[in-house]
């Protein structure tokens, strides 16, 4: 039963997760380098948008491209990399604000898995009906919590 719980509780979450709302879900640390590494990011995506506009418009060439989006894709994960050392301990922004959350979630290790069920909602399980076999997900309730 154990197992099924947990894997409603997942898909819960990674539906969760998916979903384009998921800006402001909970309170982020107030770090101005945090909002910076944010801003910059968008600035390298930017720039690859940019050069794949060009290079479709026969503006540059293959090679141009490639380079420009080399540059952009490792300041972003150097980036990503300071962005995930500045919020170390927390691991909650390293899924929230994961270009896909949902697949942050799923490579994360369990304790930040843990903390972000934590984060976006509580789980109550419920007493199994006595003579009934498998899972009855009416036996789970996933209650959201308020949006900070």
């Amino acid at each position: 039963m154990r197992e099924h719980i947990n894997t409603y509780v997942v898909e819960t979450i990674r539906a969760r997760l998916a979903r384009p709302d998921l800006s402001g879900v909970v309170a982020t640390p107030d770090n101005p380098r945090l909002r910076g590494i944010s801003d910059e990011i968008t600035m390298h995506r930017g720039r690859i948008a940019r050069a794949q506009s060009d290079y479709d418009a026969e503006i540059i060439e293959g090679r141009d491209l490639k380079r420009i989006r080399d540059k952009a894709e490792a300041a972003i994960a150097a980036l990503d990399a300071e962005r995930s050392r500045l919020s170390a301990g927390t691991g909650l922004s390293t899924v929230l604000d994961a270009t896909d959350p949902v697949a942050a979630f799923d490579d994360a290790d369990l304790g930040t898995r843990r903390s972000v069920i934590r984060a976006l909602c509580t789980v109550h399980v419920h007493a199994h009906p006595r003579g009934r076999k498998g899972f009855n997900p009416s036996t789970v309730t996933i209650t959201p919590r308020a949006q900070a």
